[in-house]
């Protein structure tokens, strides 16, 4: 969790460089919507569940093939203070048994920036271990049984970021509900517009294939005849770059919020990949790739306390042309409690 530490140093820093510099009128928040608290001392104990789900889709028989990893949750106290930040949510729980699931190894840093104007993210994720969580073949129903086919030998990499600009900034406050700096006192909502790219990498290590081990397949010998050969995907790698955009809302019943968004995006994207038994790498170039990002907060937020739960959700499509194709869904789960230090004399 340490890098987790430095993502949120990092966060603290740009946020508070960020309100000096909107001081002027110009930039100036509307106070009838939104009060702030940043520079008051907050302490709050926080749970993240992380998702990392890729799929193969395969379209001749209308079948896919789910793999997850082996996550767990993290939990533990944090606190914030003008430009400093730090999260030791690094106690684990609920992790499942890896002589069942398999063990996964990651690295996964999910960083959501909330600014004044704007709205940026930033993902890097290696993750190598797997295991099948469904398949729509009905001999091999995997999704309820407890001892599932674990696949050691697969791994990610992917690296990824947005960043978007908000119309409303000066009445609608995402701090208010992904990062709990300020209070959205009535509500409102803004339109978001912005870039993205995506690049992620899927593929097996034959050292540690549990089948044969000279073959590098991401679908298991014992489901391949029942999934067309398009599906006897190797590895691949896609390269998206393009537009996103969206609306955010939040509606607010006296110290209660709800915070709805969708934020999809259209990008070009380069696909390259290797099939079983093929000697040459397949290109596919200047697709077009889907985004859907959601985002989603409901709690409670009082000058003292607040409490509430998030979900940040991205789903990528990455070559949908092909007879099957690759799909990651990623995000993350968050809930909190926190307290801020309010003088007496500030108390409302």
């Amino acid at each position: 969790m340490r890098y987790l530490f430095y993502i949120l140093f990092l966060y603290s820093i740009s946020v508070t460089a960020q309100d000096s510099i909107l001081k002027t009128d110009k930039y100036a928040i509307d106070t009838n919507y939104i009060k702030k608290y940043s520079d008051k001392l907050t302490i709050y104990i926080s749970t993240y569940k992380k998702a990392n789900t890729i799929s193969i889709i395969e379209t001749v028989n209308d079948r896919s093939l789910i793999y997850n990893p082996n996550e767990s949750v993290s939990f533990g106290p944090g606190f914030s203070y003008k430009w400093l930040g730090l999260d030791l949510s690094f106690i684990t729980l609920g992790k499942n048994d890896n002589k069942y699931y398999g063990k996964t190894t990651k690295f996964d840093i999910q960083s959501h920036f909330y600014l004044r104007r704007f709205l940026a993210d930033l993902n890097l994720q290696y993750y190598r271990g797997f295991y099948v969580d469904k398949s729509d073949v009905d001999s091999f129903d995997n999704s309820h049984i407890t001892n599932k086919l674990i696949r050691p030998d697969i791994f990610q990499l992917g690296i990824g970021g947005s960043f978007m600009y908000l119309t409303n900034y000066k009445k609608s406050s995402m701090k208010a509900t992904f990062s709990q700096s300020e209070i959205q006192k009535k509500s409102a909502g803004s339109w978001a517009l912005g870039m993205f790219f995506h690049v992620f990498a899927l593929g097996t290590d034959t050292s540690l294939n549990p089948f044969t081990p000279k073959e590098a397949c991401l679908v298991p010998p014992q489901l391949r005849s029942n999934y067309d050969s398009s599906a006897y995907i190797n590895g691949s790698i896609s390269t998206n770059f393009g537009i996103m955009g969206g609306y955010l809302h939040t509606f607010v019943l006296k110290k209660w919020f709800v915070t709805l968004s969708i934020l999809p995006g259209l990008a070009r994207n380069g696909y390259t990949y290797a099939l079983v038994g093929d000697t040459a790498v397949k290109k596919e170039h200047s697709r077009l790739s889907g985004r859907v990002q959601t985002r989603f907060g409901i709690g409670y937020n009082s000058q003292s306390y607040y409490f509430g739960l998030s979900v940040i959700n991205d789903n990528f499509d990455f070559n949908n042309s092909t007879k099957s194709y690759i799909k990651q869904q990623y995000g993350v789960v968050r809930f909190y409690v926190g307290y801020r230090f309010i003088p007496k004399n500030e108390r409302i």
